[in-house]
């Protein structure tokens, strides 16, 4: 259809054909094209974003936080100190809602019967930000238009960066001195040769499953607009937009970084606190997808810079098809969204989580490589995981991963296994002395201590040590000299 015709349809036919669309690049490419529809969104503008926000294109995540930035604007945002911004809007509102009280609050949590010890001051606001504000206007729309389409050029750019990245980390390797490369690919793969589950092949070649997929792309999208939520609320506390919050607080924020005010390395504690889902890297710090896509943009943003994009802007790919009809497709999409640990993240961790903290690769080189946003379908095609012919169940593929190492790191790793016994070794040792204690036992006349007692992690644990002889007392502190230790 030419632009003539589109604009000499009928505004009710127009205005149904605008209420269609899904999602805000296609909406403003219409606006820049067609006089008639940029006239009707005059009047129309705040209903028609209103329907494209709850399409369900983008995820909810992504929809709460526009909304968010529409109430700073006009406002309307009844949050008025640093510390519940921090709690309820960038670590429970706009990211995820599986951590639900902070670890000090616990005790009294259950104490008072599953209500919260804090008053909630965001929590009906949070539930009806299904709309814009009473104030939006259609200028309103527009701006939020026009920023969508700076923060999705942002996110195309940074994707499309870290793709090439990858697809050349894919076919290519550092020169490696091969016997080197062949002895740490056959100590890290030992372990995963013992496993009974048996996994298909590696494949041969790599094959590119092309543009960044939907989830890839909401990763990314969403880190983006947690970034332009702090800068929004900064400058209205700047300027003057907003006057309820206390000077210190006001001090406070526009002092801190984005990453800071955003709390991310503390949510990532909190994830290990109440799901064990998190993984400590080699730089002392928990990390979760989240947080590593927040890290991917804002390096993308120091070294390419924040350009508003040109006016013949447009995607470099096609948009990549979102939530199907099958309700269970869009729950299996969303959840990757949510996951705790990216794919790549648990990857990594389950080929070098080994080595000590001071001796692991580092998963920044990784993560300038994108592993922190891939999709696990994408790890697999391109050679850096297998899946089990039995069940949904995957493994690193540790010659990819290790062929990303420099000389140097191959050989430290190299060095420290061969200064130590091997893990068959080590389980051999302990099985013997484990034996030859419960032989003691038994010679003493004494009961066998139930196995399960023996392999208990939590530093909470306090282990009672009364009814032990001497003896007893001295393999306890020899095999677990922390163990219920305060």
């Amino acid at each position: 259809m030419s632009p003539l015709s589109f604009d000499a349809l009928p505004p009710e036919i127009l205005l149904n054909v605008l209420y269609r669309i899904n999602d805000l690049a296609s909406l403003d490419d219409i606006l820049r094209a067609s006089p008639a529809a940029w006239r009707i969104f005059n009047s129309y503008g705040v209903d028609i974003t209103d329907r494209v926000l709850n399409s369900g294109r983008m995820h909810s995540h992504i929809v709460q936080i526009i909304r968010v930035i529409a109430d700073i604007r006009h406002d309307c945002f009844p949050i008025c100190n640093l510390e519940d911004f921090q709690y309820y809007l960038c670590r429970t509102a706009v990211s995820r809602d599986r951590v639900d009280e902070p670890r000090e609050c616990m005790e009294c949590y259950f104490i008072n019967d599953g209500h919260r010890c804090r008053p909630d001051p965001c929590e009906s606001y949070l539930q009806s930000r299904a709309r814009f504000p009473a104030k939006a206007t259609s200028a309103t729309a527009r701006k939020i238009i026009h920023t969508a389409r700076h923060i999705l050029a942002l996110t195309s750019d940074c994707l499309e960066l870290y793709l090439q990245r990858f697809r050349k980390s894919a076919s290519s390797s550092h020169v490696h001195n091969d016997e080197a490369v062949a002895e740490l690919i056959h100590t890290l793969e030992a372990p995963h040769a013992r496993r009974s589950i048996e996994m298909q092949p590696a494949p041969d070649f790599v094959r590119d499953i092309g543009q960044p997929m939907w989830l890839e792309e909401q990763i990314v999208h969403r880190a983006f607009y947690r970034i332009q939520l702090i800068k929004e609320l900064k400058r209205a506390l700047r300027d003057g937009t907003i006057t309820s919050w206390p000077n210190d607080d006001v001090d406070s924020l526009l002092s801190m970084d984005s990453a800071d005010i955003c709390g991310l390395e503390q949510e990532a504690l909190d994830v290990v606190y109440y799901e064990h889902a998190g993984v400590v890297n080699s730089e002392n710090t928990y990390e979760t997808t989240e947080h590593g896509a927040f890290v991917a943009a804002e390096e993308y943003m120091s070294e390419n810079g924040s350009q508003p994009p040109l006016h013949s802007w447009s995607r470099p790919w096609r948009a990549p098809a979102s939530q199907t009809p099958d309700i269970k497709d869009i729950k299996q999409q969303c959840s990757g969204l949510e996951n705790m640990m990216c794919h790549g993240r648990t990857l990594f961790k389950s080929v070098y989580g080994r080595y000590p903290e001071n001796l692991a690769p580092s998963f920044v080189s990784y993560r300038r490589l994108g592993f922190g946003i891939w999709s696990l379908d994408r790890l697999v095609q391109c050679g850096f995981a297998v899946k089990s012919e039995i069940a949904r169940v995957y493994r690193p593929c540790i010659s990819a991963w290790v062929r990303l190492l420099t000389p140097d790191e191959v050989a430290k790793l190299n060095n420290w296994d061969r200064g130590r016994p091997s893990d068959a070794e080590l389980y051999k040792r302990w099985k013997a002395e484990w034996q030859q204690h419960r032989a003691e036992r038994r010679a003493n006349g004494r009961s066998e201590i139930d196995e399960d007692l023996l392999i208990d992690y939590s530093d909470d644990y306090d282990y009672d040590y009364s009814d032990h002889s001497e003896d007893e007392q001295k393999w306890w502190d020899q095999h677990f000299p922390d163990h219920g230790r305060n």
